[in-house]
């Protein structure tokens, strides 16, 4: 008979469904906390640890490696993982995400940034903080029917995106790590092929994570291909472009325009140049926030069977961490 596991759910956001169908779960003692030093208290005690990934802290990390000997597993309830695996995690622990966790709700965010930038809300909004009726704002504005996006990254996100631009009668390249062809995009390329394809691209969509090969992917030298009548949009992470080199194509008018939901560093300190740079739209890493009923019912139902999997001993799924394993 497979043995009690003390699983600890770090319930931040108060996710109640997520907590009643944990509890369902046999073979599964539940403890919950909401609070970071309830968690402190309780990991030592904890076989597995349930966590968005945004409150995995090096504090945390610590607490990990000296006085919670017992744990043995880490599901992440977010795609993004990598600001946990790139820590020194405690040898013989395993992480798992929740891959598409958010995307419907992220890709319409992308896609209401892409809109702001077309149809110019930044100079309407300086124009009304101004107090100033400016008619010949109009004479800048554009529609996205008949548009390029180019969207890099073509998993959860940039699949969810590429469906509502299509909507929008946009011509989709959908750029992701196999290059393999999709019914929800006219063209499709690896990312190493992405470059010969900037210059087509009247948006460019970053949905990807944050790897070896995609960080500082858009340094100055791309941002220029991308070029000046381009609009740069960033859902992924922000070390995939290049800060100082976004700033200054901006401040020269290489660039149409841009929107980041995430920068680098984040949060962006005070006296950034960004701050100031124009026609670019920042949002707070929020993207993921207000997700959909199917959004919700899918982290759900990922989470559930991952503690039902470690319940029983059984192999988990979306491992990410140590790379060498493969999930189920």
């Amino acid at each position: 008979m497979t043995e009690t596991r003390n699983i600890l759910f770090w319930n931040v956001a108060r996710d109640d469904a997520l907590e009643r169908s944990l509890s369902g779960l046999p073979q599964i003692d539940l403890i919950v906390a909401n609070e970071a030093p309830d968690v402190m208290a309780l990991l030592p005690k904890a076989d597995g640890f349930i966590v968005s990934a945004a409150h995995v802290s090096p504090l945390l990390i610590d607490r990990l490696n000296h006085g919670s000997d017992r744990l043995s597993w880490i599901h992440l309830i977010n795609a993004g993982y990598d600001n946990v695996t790139r820590q020194s995690l405690p040898e013989g622990l395993v992480v798992t995400h929740t891959p598409g966790a958010g995307a419907t709700t992220v890709a319409e965010h992308g896609l209401s940034l892409m809109l702001a930038l077309a149809r110019r809300l930044p100079e309407a909004l300086e124009a009304q903080r101004a107090m100033r009726w400016d008619y010949g704002l109009g004479a800048g504005l554009s529609s996205l029917q008949g548009k390029t996006v180019m969207v890099l990254g073509f998993g959860h996100i940039g699949k969810a995106l590429a469906r509502l631009a299509r909507t929008f009668g946009m011509r989709v390249i959908a750029v992701s790590k196999h290059g393999r062809p999709s019914e929800l995009a006219d063209l499709s390329c690896r990312l190493a092929e992405a470059e010969g394809h900037l210059p087509e691209a009247d948006f460019v969509v970053i949905a990807a994570p944050l790897t070896a090969e995609t960080r500082a992917f858009f340094n100055a030298e791309r941002l220029a291909l991308v070029g000046k009548r381009a609009f740069l949009v960033n859902l992924s992470r922000g070390g995939i472009v290049d800060s100082q080199a976004l700033s200054e194509k901006l401040r020269e008018g290489a660039l149409a325009g841009a929107a980041l939901d995430v920068t680098d560093p984040e949060p962006l300190p005070a006296g950034h140049p960004l701050w100031t740079a124009p026609n670019l739209i920042l949002t707070p890493h929020a993207a993921a926030a207000g997700p959909t009923p199917h959004d919700r019912a899918h982290l759900v139902a990922i989470t559930t069977e991952n503690a039902r999997r470690f319940s029983q001993g059984e192999p988990l799924l979306h491992i990410v961490h140590p790379c060498t394993l493969q999930a189920a």
